[in-house]
């Protein structure tokens, strides 16, 4: 998707404790953050179900 969706997105979140986006090399990337428990570039695994 286009970097711009990307931002627009996150920005709709934007009430949200902290939002995440995902990349198939590392999993789910923080990239904004209200709360001290997350840091942004904090990566969370993931663990999708296989279709």
């Amino acid at each position: 998707a286009p970097m711009w969706l990307y931002a627009y997105l996150v920005h709709e979140c934007h009430p949200a404790s902290w939002v995440g986006c995902y990349d198939t090399r590392l999993g789910a990337v923080v990239v904004s953050t209200h709360t001290h428990g997350v840091s942004v570039g904090s990566v969370l695994t993931l663990e999708l179900p296989n279709n």
